[in-house]
């Protein structure tokens, strides 16, 4: 099946978004929501844009979003292999923040014969236009910002994938992208990235990470999306967001099954013992030197394990960025702990941590850890019940 991005679209389609941009400076407040097909096992999801004031070009755009992402032939076919196993299945996540909207949509099971697949497509819209933004439009060098993280993704990425992949070429960059909260994510076609589970591969790069390439200046891209937001530091306002149990931009929340967890985003290695259970990573792009932590039961069964914690190894938003923020700016801005722990190298050991200090707020009836190392640099980041 052919891929397309919303910029190549037909041309009469093209011409009929552009036809009505000066439509587009009325908007009500739009908002994504989900359109789906289900037929037995199979199941076909797209976004849709609703709440439009002009309702000729909220339809407009509606159509070039499937069209761009090939909606109507996996619709078309969902009939047909209603009861494939595995089944055919289409799904969305998106972020649409003021009048910006980034998608990516994930496809796979027996796209276009019995034989599985798997596909991204992803849109990037600015409602204001009607157009489709690229990923440079994020940065203030974009020929530089592009160089370095190629490079990141080479000289930082690369060597900690699994040297059991059948594909792994990083480098030029994909066309597929999408922009949330958890930062820009790149998604490849799976005959240049796949996983360790057959499925096309992706790499999250955090908004800290990227800090120093964004266009943050008033009424960019950037700015126009909310990364700022993303970046601001740490205080009582982000404390009370972790209430929820939920770290931003990780799909998961404490409590969680965890096997429904590694049923969904599937197992990346196996499990890591630490004191008093295990360390699970998972093969999702944003789940990258991310640890879910479950009971100690049974070495790769998680049938009755529910999600006890999260730690990150790798963090960057709200100026909380590892390996990066010393001690002194986190209290500057989050203010004193109610408990400050320090590790020997016995302590530090049983939870796979370097020796240093673990600094412990509230968050409603969470508690957030950060652990910095002898040098008082962060280097972990904790959900804790």
């Amino acid at each position: 099946m052919e891929r397309r991005t919303f910029s190549g679209l037909p041309l009469f389609l093209l011409c009929a978004v552009l036809a009505l941009c000066t439509s587009f400076s009325a908007l009500a407040e739009p908002e994504l929501t989900d359109r789906g097909i289900d037929l037995g096992t199979a199941g076909v999801h797209w976004p849709a844009l609703t709440g439009m004031d002009d309702e000729e070009a909220q339809q407009t755009l509606n159509l070039a979003i499937r069209e761009s992402c090939g909606i109507d032939a996996y619709t078309a076919r969902i009939a047909s292999v209603m009861d494939a196993d595995p089944p055919l299945t289409v799904s969305w996540e998106g972020t649409l923040r003021g009048d910006l909207l980034s998608c990516v949509i994930r496809a796979e099971g027996p796209l276009t014969g019995a034989r599985p697949r798997f596909e991204w497509h992803t849109v990037h819209l600015d409602l204001r236009t009607g157009e489709a933004f690229p990923m440079t439009a994020l940065f203030s060098e974009p020929e530089e910002a592009v160089e370095w993280i190629e490079a990141y993704l080479e000289e930082d990425v690369l060597p900690g994938m699994s040297a059991h992949l059948m594909n792994c070429e990083l480098t030029p960059l994909p066309d597929d992208f999408r922009i949330g909260p958890e930062g820009l994510t790149l998604y490849y076609p799976i005959e240049r990235l796949s996983t360790l589970s057959d499925r096309a591969g992706a790499v999250t790069l955090s908004w800290g990470e990227l800090a120093e390439w964004l266009d943050l200046s008033e009424g960019s891209a950037a700015d126009r999306f909310g990364i700022a937001g993303w970046m601001s530091p740490a205080d009582g306002a982000f404390l009370e967001s972790l209430s929820s149990g939920s770290l931003p931009g990780l799909p998961c929340a404490l409590g969680d099954s965890m096997e429904a967890l590694t049923a969904q985003y599937r197992l990346l290695c196996d499990p890591d013992l630490y004191d008093g259970g295990r360390y699970i990573q998972l093969e999702d792009s944003r789940f990258r030197l991310v640890y879910l932590m479950t009971d100690d039961l049974s070495e790769k069964r998680f049938d009755g394990s529910t999600l006890n914690g999260i730690r990150c190894d790798r963090f960057g938003l709200y100026g909380l960025v590892t390996g990066r923020t010393a001690r002194e700016e986190a209290l500057e801005t989050l203010g004193e702990p109610y408990a400050s722990v320090e590790l020997d190298a016995g302590a530090a050991d049983a939870m796979r941590l370097p020796e240093g200090t673990s600094d412990y707020y509230r968050c409603g009836e969470f508690r957030l850890r950060l652990h910095y190392d002898s040098g008082d640099i962060l280097t972990s980041l904790f959900l804790l019940p």
